[in-house]
């Protein structure tokens, strides 16, 4: 036999006769005669047909003649090898599958991806317009006309001859598309492609309920365009639609129309983009802290601070913002409100070792601890002035600072020359004796009184002849801050002292001053009437 011969020439054993079933090892068994085979069954024997064809390509391999598909000719060589491209027309594409892995382009063809849907030959790649023109547009769905209505911003010359003006007029585009309508249509869908086909289907999205809306009329229609209802919401549509489809398609234009300068609130927001690679200055601004910004005492400094507030919290007395205030409580139950200047004071002694916690330093914001002239502090907050408990006079003398015991101690001097004048001057007796203790005007500017822009003037200068502390330089601020000597005695010291910069124990003396002063102008100006 020719097989056999071919075989013993390449060293491999006889096929026995009568044995359909026997191979020799490394070799492929022989096939039974071909018949009518399925699809799937085609595809299987193609690539057998490659196996063999490349085993018997190689020197080294058997002379096995390669099996052919059906209507394939016998070569008449045993070892031609069959032309794959031959088998390209034969075989039949397997159902639902794609190219087989590994054979690669075997019988060169290039494997074309659909990236885009076509559309009467013309291929787009916008993938919602794309999504649209596959879903609903169809040849033989209704012819449907669009209408899209936009303004138009021109500029006309005026009537009178001058500058351009602006106007503002309604213009219109018309489009028509064969669109596919059923009763499994839904308002979203229907808007997503009459949008689709002005190219707007990226720019606007219908609302999940309710909008935008649009008239649809229909050949037959009650109205027609003129009176076309306007559709907005789900179940008006379900209506438009149950009516047209009783309408023949083949005589039934649609018409639409909808108007963009309305859709604004459906309008496709795109986001920006995050910025990953910019500096936190360009994202949250400059006002944000940052550690780097701050040295490393000044951190130091802010935990002990912190520490200091965990530990000195008083309930007593409330922050200007009614929030939870800080005071250094005495044994004596005498309370020391504690600011952010005595809060840093305290923290950079702790820091260098001075004091503790528990107690504070001997520096010149706490003299008045170890001076036994602490000043407590006074209730205030959301909660308005509450009572105070009257301290004995032993404790309101031991209380007051030494410029209250000055001026307790000129009192008397100034009350005999109050009473000289009043001897030489009969207008003035009564109202000496009337302003007892109240004498500081007439030190400055005898019996006159000052007008109502002048107070300021005259309390500062009456507290440096009184008290000898020189604040005259604060007038020009709290003139441009309107603050007058009456609005003086009812702010709160710690923002007088932000505001003028002066020190935090004169601006206690002059707020009590301004108490005594306004008392007095208000008595002399009631009695001259």
């Amino acid at each position: 036999m020719e097989i056999n011969a071919v075989r013993a020439s390449y060293g491999y054993p006889p096929i026995p006769p009568n044995i359909p079933d026997f191979h020799a090892p490394g070799v492929p068994p022989a096939l039974a005669p071909p018949g009518p085979l399925p699809s799937a069954s085609l595809h299987g024997v193609f690539q057998l047909q490659q196996r063999d064809a490349v085993d018997i390509a190689e020197p080294h391999q058997a002379a096995q003649p390669p099996v052919q598909a059906v209507g394939v000719a016998q070569p008449a060589d045993p070892l031609q090898v069959p032309v794959p491209a031959l088998l390209h027309n034969l075989i039949p594409a397997e159902p639902n599958a794609g190219p087989a892995s590994g054979m690669g382009n075997v019988c060169g063809a290039e494997n074309v991806q659909p990236d885009a849907a076509v559309d009467n030959g013309v291929r787009t790649t916008n993938t919602v317009y794309s999504n649209v023109l596959t879903t609903v547009f169809d040849p033989s769905g209704h012819l449907v006309l669009v209408t899209m209505l936009f303004n138009v911003v021109e500029r006309v010359p005026s009537a009178c001859g001058g500058r351009m003006q602006v106007q503002t007029r309604k213009d219109k585009s018309t489009k028509c598309r064969n669109i596919l309508i059923t009763d499994k249509t839904s308002r979203a869908s229907f808007i997503k492609a009459i949008l689709a086909v002005h190219e707007l289907a990226d720019q606007y999205a219908p609302g999940p309920h309710q909008g935008p809306g649009f008239k649809m009329w229909w050949t037959g229609s009650n109205g027609g365009k003129t009176s076309a209802a306007t559709i907005e919401m789900d179940d008006e549509f379900k209506v438009a639609i149950t009516a047209l489809l009783k309408c023949s398609k083949g005589s039934c234009n649609v018409g639409v129309e909808f108007d963009t300068a309305l859709m604004e609130p459906f309008r496709v927001r795109k986001r920006p983009l995050p910025v990953e690679d910019s500096e936190d200055e360009l994202i949250y601004g400059t006002k944000v802290p940052r550690i780097d910004q701050f040295t490393d005492e000044a951190q130091l400094h802010g935990d002990i601070i912190l520490e200091l507030k965990k530990k000195w919290i008083c309930q007593d007395h409330k922050g200007e913002h009614g929030e939870v205030g800080h005071c250094y409580v005495m044994p004596q139950a005498e309370h020391l409100e504690l600011n952010n200047r005595k809060l840093k004071a305290w923290a950079a002694a702790i820091a260098a070792r001075d004091c503790t916690k528990h107690q504070p330093p001997q520096t010149v914001e706490f003299d008045v601890l170890w001076d036994d002239c602490l000043v407590s502090a006074k209730p205030r907050g959301r909660l308005g002035p509450r009572a105070v408990d009257t301290p004995s006079p032993m404790a309101t003398v031991s209380m007051l600072d030494p410029a209250s015991m000055l001026m307790m101690a000129i009192t008397p001097l100034v009350m005999n020359l109050l009473d000289r004048q009043g001897a030489s001057t009969s207008s003035t007796p009564q109202v000496a004796q009337s302003s007892s203790g109240h004498h500081h005007l007439l030190l400055l500017s005898g019996a006159s009184l000052p007008n109502h822009g002048e107070e300021l003037v005259f309390c500062l200068r009456d507290f440096k002849t009184v008290t000898n502390v020189d604040i005259l330089n604060v007038e020009d601020v709290f003139k441009t801050n309107a603050i007058t000597p009456s609005i003086i005695r009812e702010m709160p010291v710690q923002r007088l002292c932000e505001l003028s910069g002066v020190l935090e124990g004169h601006m206690w003396q002059f707020q009590s001053f301004c108490k005594e002063w306004c008392d007095y102008v208000k008595e002399r100006r009631s009695l001259m009437g």
